[in-house]
């Protein structure tokens, strides 16, 4: 199986799919609006939504097999280190610089990456470049995606309109949304795939912690 990131996307996807096909019987002739602009906008919002709790649980599944599978700090690669360093570096208490001591590292690590992926609040490509980069050390994971970088920053801009504006965002077409499922689909997969490389060549020894999801 996949990761358990995308496990959970595929669930999530299923209920835009729905969305999607609830528009289909509900505009059955193909002909007007009739009034379902609701169903549209609300899949780009769930789907844009599904697109980024993925990021999140997938960055938390990582960072949590790399500490599961490193001994020393001093043996991850320099972009996390830097994470590890500029936290304790800012810490007010002196003393909680204890708390890294032994395999204490690995729990401040993970709780740095948590509290990140809670404060993630608009999972545009430039912001999601630089969570991959602090915490698994992967540079600029978009150059993995088929899809161009402000394609995707416009899909998430159209749902930041429709949470702003709700009923007057702009009207999102049903072959929009059809495109846009296809399409994140595509490069989450891509994503994992990816990811998976990363992991298992860099932390793991070349074993892989997920299989690969063919696209």
């Amino acid at each position: 199986m996949p990761s358990n990131a995308y496990s959970n996307f595929e669930k999530n996807l299923k209920d835009v799919e729905r969305l999607y096909t609830s528009h289909a019987q509900l505009n059955h002739n193909g002909r007007g609006k009739r009034g379902l602009g609701h169903l549209t906008r609300s899949g780009i919002f769930m789907l844009c939504a599904a697109w980024e709790v993925y990021h999140e649980e997938l960055i938390k599944e990582c960072v949590r097999i790399i500490a599961d599978n490193t001994t020393f700090p001093k043996d991850l690669p320099r972009p996390i280190r830097l994470v590890l360093i500029n936290h304790l570096s800012n810490l007010n208490d002196k003393s909680k610089l204890l708390h890294v001591a032994g395999d204490g590292w690995k729990s401040t690590y993970i709780n740095i990456c948590d509290g990140e992926m809670r404060s993630l609040n608009s999972p545009k490509v430039n912001i999601l470049n630089k969570c991959y980069t602090n915490f698994l050390a992967v540079e600029r994971i978009s150059n993995f995606w088929s899809m161009d970088d402000q394609e995707i920053d416009d899909f998430v801009k159209i749902r930041g309109d429709i949470a702003h504006n709700g009923r007057g965002a702009q009207y999102v077409r049903i072959n929009q949304l059809d495109r846009y499922i296809l399409s994140i689909n595509k490069i989450v997969i891509e994503n994992d795939n990816s990811i998976l490389e990363h992991i298992k060549e860099t932390f793991i020894g070349g074993r892989s912690p997920w299989y690969r999801k063919n696209i």
